[in-house]
């Protein structure tokens, strides 16, 4: 009979180990595991994914949800630049 070689790993196993790290490293910010989501999408957005693509990434069953990472861009000042722009 073969085995599954994948072993499950629990979410509270992760957030334990992501809080370890974070303290180890002496960051004094609140952080978490869902901060990696917010840093992923925000990089999605920056490389220019389409809205739908990073809605199936993430796995949001609403576009809504995932709209509201637009406003990181405004914030880092990353706007489309037009032809006449360069």
């Amino acid at each position: 009979m073969q085995r599954n070689s994948q072993a499950h790993i629990y979410p509270t196993t992760i957030q334990l180990h992501v809080k370890q790290a974070i303290k180890k490293v002496r960051i004094h910010k609140q952080a978490s595991c869902h901060t990696f989501r917010h840093s992923f999408a925000t990089r999605l957005l920056q490389a220019k994914y389409d809205l739908k693509q990073i809605q199936t990434l993430m796995g949001h069953t609403d576009i809504r949800t995932t709209e509201i990472y637009l406003h990181v861009l405004d914030d880092l000042g990353d706007r489309v630049k037009g032809p006449l722009d360069a």
